[in-house]
């Protein structure tokens, strides 16, 4: 199990403790969607989705990995520009252990198999621009020092997504779709728009 300081989380993130706890319980972050539906009179979707740009899709590729544990999952996830390393579906690197936020290292045999497979089955979609130089590894608010350090040597401050986080997206997830736009620096362009919107249109069941 992956587990962590609260109130560290919340001190460096700059979390309140309510957004704290929906790390804590990622569950919670369903629980209280449903509410705010209910209060404005929404339905409930059927279908729920994750976006994310920048560092919020950093922080989204944690929170499917601690999500995971329990099987309850969105219908599909779409990440882009994630800041350098998002935390990635495997144990080790380079033989570096990966441990959260890193990647799994922190789960046991049991946990890794059911995370991973839980994660192979989640339509995925990870994209940036190709000269996006957006790049979070270096700041103190998302790693701790030995994760920067690691991160320095990894050399993942590059345009565009960090070759190794392709390689084991590729490796450990069967229905991710990887896509960079060439001259696009750190926003979201039209192309990206169109292909979002057509990535979760096609999303079935």
């Amino acid at each position: 199990m992956i587990t962590f300081d609260i109130n560290q989380l919340a001190e460096n993130g700059g979390l309140t403790e309510k957004e704290a706890a929906h790390w804590q319980e990622p569950g919670l972050i369903y629980r209280d969607l449903e509410d705010r539906l209910a209060e404005r009179g929404y339905p409930v979707p059927d279908k729920l989705f994750l976006f994310g740009f920048g560092s919020s899709a950093l922080y989204g590729s944690r929170w499917l990995a601690l999500q995971a544990e329990s099987g309850e999952l969105p219908q599909a996830a779409a990440l882009g520009a994630p800041g350098g390393w998002p935390l990635v579906p495997t144990v080790s690197f380079q033989e570096r252990e990966l441990g959260f936020p890193l990647g799994l290292a922190d789960l046991s045999a049991g946990e890794l198999d059911e995370t991973r497979k839980n994660l192979s089955s989640l339509p995925f979609l990870l994209y940036s621009g190709a000269e996006d130089e957006f790049c979070l590894s270096n700041d103190p608010r998302y790693y701790q020092a030995d994760h920067r350090e690691l991160l320095a040597e990894l050399a993942v401050c590059r345009p565009g997504l960090a070759g190794p986080v392709i390689e084991l997206y590729q490796e450990y997830l069967s229905l991710v779709e990887i896509k960079e736009y060439q001259d696009v620096d750190h926003r979201l362009d039209l192309e990206m728009y169109k292909d979002l919107v057509e990535f979760f249109a096609g999303i079935t069941g």
